[in-house]
């Protein structure tokens, strides 16, 4: 006596497969990781405070450096960024400078149209002496009323009146929270004699803002000067 037909027995096996393939899950879900503070010691610290918005600001803190010395005598130093809302930590961003343990430590709002950044969407975190024969190390943030976002990293090097840096443009624009611009400028060349120098701009970049990152786009060639201009001293 046949308990099952030959077709039937087909049909369960097909039913089978089919209730395995549908209990198999077709993503993973995820929960949104949560932020968590950053806490350590630091041998020196610097406060970022925002004149227009007092629930803000950001900490900066050195950490020991390192023990073991480069080839110019210098040594890595890390350095952390730390945004607060409110007293309440948000972001957070780690880097690291080059140290010959004389260095200062401060920061500015960047701005090359205002005169001290009213707006201060932008500040720039500083590590170097500012003398003759030194680099100064820059770090640049956005900051706005959610969290403390890395634009980019770059130096410069002065001597009075000459020198070299990356200025940055429309920080207080109207299109500031989501583009800037930045050229670097050099002041001084070996022509230049009296009370007249050069100002060079070369470099000129675009950075764009996708609501996490800050992406730069290169818009004219590298160490190519697309502008130059005669300023006066005094």
């Amino acid at each position: 006596m046949k308990l099952f037909s030959p077709l039937l027995l087909v049909m369960l096996l097909c039913h089978l497969f089919a209730c395995n393939e549908e209990s198999k899950p077709t993503s993973v879900e995820t929960s949104p990781v949560a932020f968590s503070p950053l806490l350590r010691s630091y041998v020196k610290t610097d406060t970022v405070r925002f004149t227009h918005d007092s629930s803000r600001m950001a900490v900066i803190g050195l950490l020991t450096p390192g023990n073991i010395y480069l080839e110019d005598s210098s040594r890595k130093v890390a350095v952390d960024v730390l945004y607060y809302i409110k007293g309440k930590q948000v972001s957070a961003h780690t880097d690291t400078f080059n140290t010959h343990d004389e260095e200062e430590l401060s920061y500015y709002f960047e701005g090359m149209d205002t005169s001290g950044n009213g707006c201060e969407r932008f500040f720039t975190v500083n590590f170097g002496y500012p003398a003759c024969g030194y680099t100064q190390w820059h770090l640049t943030f956005f900051a706005n009323n959610t969290a403390c976002y890395f634009v980019c990293r770059h130096t410069s090097s002065a001597d009075g009146a000459w020198g070299s840096g990356l200025e940055f443009f429309d920080a207080c624009g109207a299109k500031a929270d989501t583009e800037i611009r930045s050229a670097m400028v050099s002041r001084g060349s070996e022509v230049d004699t009296g009370d007249i120098i050069t100002v060079s701009y070369s470099d000129s970049t675009l950075y764009r803002f996708d609501g996490q990152v800050w992406k730069a786009e290169s818009l004219t060639p590298k160490d190519k000067v697309y502008r130059s201009s005669k300023d006066s001293l005094y």
